[in-house]
């Protein structure tokens, strides 16, 4: 029996691969899924996984269009039905969308979702040239944007929960009933944390809840 599963590549040239996991659930049913990352991650890919392959890139002192380069002939070698821009900004993503042949369709995940905002950056606006469909990380984040991107964009958002645990993983003590995790980097251009101060002054909540900060700053 022939394989009838397409073929998509997952590109990773940061940091964000806590979220893997989860996009490999919903993608290789209908997927064969490929990785092309920069190889400081490879020792945090999810092994149990079957990945159809894994290509790591180093990223180093070499122009960005150097990396561009190779990171498209390592795509060109897989020639996916779909690229997965696992991180959808900076200057190898940029160059890659004019690098890679028109015939490949290109959806991206965006962590720093203001720079959609029509004129707000140029890189990401000709990273948009190329790549019309992005992931947002909420549902309030792609409510806010909607009216200030351009038309041509479209917008979804995404949820993104790591199932598996890293080795040496250790639960926190329960010392309190209730602790609300906060991902990500402690950026307030990324989450309102002020307006959390703010309006724990106005309205305290019971010393039984916690909030626990996992990302760093």
């Amino acid at each position: 029996m022939t394989d009838s599963k397409k073929d998509i590549v997952i590109l990773e040239f940061g940091s964000h691969e806590d979220s893997f996991y989860s996009h490999f659930l919903f993608l290789h049913e209908r997927f064969r899924v490929h990785l092309v990352v920069n190889e400081k991650i490879l020792p945090l890919i999810p092994k149990s996984l079957n990945w159809a392959s894994v290509t790591g890139i180093k990223i180093d002192a070499r122009k960005s269009i150097g990396i561009s380069w190779e990171a498209r002939k390592a795509i060109m070698r897989i020639n996916p039905q779909l690229v997965f821009f696992h991180t959808a900004q900076g200057n190898i993503v940029r160059e890659l969308t004019f690098l890679l042949p028109l015939k490949y369709k290109f959806i991206g995940v965006h962590h720093n979702a203001d720079k959609l905002i029509r004129g707000r950056s140029f890189s990401q606006s000709l990273i948009s040239l190329r790549l019309k469909n992005y992931f947002v990380l909420a549902d309030y984040v792609r409510e806010n944007l909607a009216p200030l991107v351009p038309k041509d964009i479209s917008v979804q958002e995404v949820y993104t929960v790591y199932y598996e645990k890293p080795e040496g993983f250790q639960y926190l003590q329960k010392t309190r009933p209730l602790r609300i995790a906060i991902p990500g980097a402690v950026e307030q251009t990324r989450r309102d944390f002020l307006g959390l101060l703010d309006a724990l002054k106005k309205t305290p909540l019971s010393p039984n809840v916690e909030f626990v900060v996992l990302g760093n700053g």
